[in-house]
């Protein structure tokens, strides 16, 4: 993982799904689901169907729109960029290998040819604030109708998320179903 997907520190990748935490006041909100594996045609569908569901064009919702997307796609290339010039602070994502973009604010993915985005840098780590909103945890729910979100009554922090009892318990769950203890289970699509 790039040292830059800062943001990815909150996601948590078990064999058979991924779970996204968010520390709140005086415990955690989880969302479980999966994520796909990143392809030209995949990371197009992505991008349209959280273009369709984003309910904002404000720097917030394009921070939140693009993070989602990270978030779904499996790839370590994924860079979350803003553009400080523009006004509010224009928040896309960007192939750091093939350079493609996916833009919330046009519409449109492509190549990196539009002269607003050469001044764009990769967004800098800010802390606490790099943790998914409720926005992000709304929109995701949204986009990834197979998701599950709840709270869990034990407050997780990335400083305690390697010590965490729900945490452990998940992975060890994880474990025995790959193992075959629960019984073999074909993946299917519910297209």
């Amino acid at each position: 993982m790039a040292s830059e997907q800062h943001y990815l520190r909150y996601l948590i990748e078990l064999e058979a799904f991924s779970m996204l935490f968010r520390p709140r006041a005086k415990d955690t909100e989880f969302i479980q689901f999966q994520r796909s594996d990143y392809t030209p045609a995949t990371a197009l569908s992505v991008f349209e169907n959280i273009k369709d569901l984003s309910l904002n064009n404000d720097s917030d919702g394009l921070k939140t729109a693009a993070l989602v997307f990270i978030y779904l796609m499996k790839n370590d290339q994924l860079q979350l960029m803003h553009n400080p010039r523009e006004n509010d602070h224009q928040w896309f994502v960007r192939n750091e290998v093939t350079s493609q973009t996916f833009d919330f604010s046009t519409n449109k993915s492509a190549m990196n040819d539009r002269s607003h985005l050469e001044a764009a840098q990769v967004a800098a780590e800010d802390g606490m604030a790099s943790a998914p909103t409720q926005r992000c945890f709304d929109l995701l729910e949204r986009v990834e109708s197979s998701s599950r979100r709840y709270p869990v009554d034990e407050r997780i922090t990335l400083e305690n998320c390697d010590s965490s009892d729900f945490i452990a318990q998940k992975r060890g769950i994880d474990y025995l179903y790959q193992q075959g203890v629960f019984g073999k289970f074909d993946k299917f699509n519910n297209d």
